[in-house]
């Protein structure tokens, strides 16, 4: 076995390998990430954020936790961040067509978990709670931001 390499069972009679370095192994990997997730909800639901709106939705992370996990999903294509040269500076963080990509994933995510909090509880879970009121709306994808000097 070749070092780097994750073995993932898939069945008694096959293995699959999931390689480090792969797209999939990259992506799992900044998934995992404290915060990533929940960031990610977060903007994808909710279309543009300031950072300090986007700070106290998380609850418990640091300024200077978010702001690293802000700067790495901006790396990675998943949000644009936009400052408004101002005292003090205006930042906010917009998501992307990438973003978007994921938005059905996490959707069914979500679905998920609200599927075996049911089963789990015989109380039924109220949706606004956990935000199924839907995905970026039309009137976010054409909200734009100025840069002011």
């Amino acid at each position: 076995m070749s070092r780097g390499t994750t073995i993932v069972e898939t069945s008694a009679d096959s293995i699959e390998a999931l390689t480090v370095g792969c797209p999939l192994s990259s992506l799992l990997g900044m998934f995992t990430r404290p915060w990533t997730l929940h960031i990610l909800w977060l903007l994808g639901t909710n279309g543009p954020m300031r950072f300090g709106v986007l700070r106290r939705s998380v609850g418990g992370i640091s300024a200077r936790l978010l702001t690293v996990r802000l700067r790495e999903l901006e790396v990675e294509g998943f949000v644009d961040r936009t400052v408004v040269r101002t005292i003090p500076p205006e930042v906010t963080y917009t998501p992307t067509v990438r973003l978007r990509d994921l938005q059905p994933i996490m959707r069914q995510l979500q679905s998920l978990c609200m599927k075996w909090a049911t089963e789990n509880e015989p109380v039924r879970h109220d949706e606004r709670v956990c935000g199924l009121r839907g995905s970026i709306h039309s009137s976010h994808r054409s909200q734009r931001v100025v840069v002011k000097n």
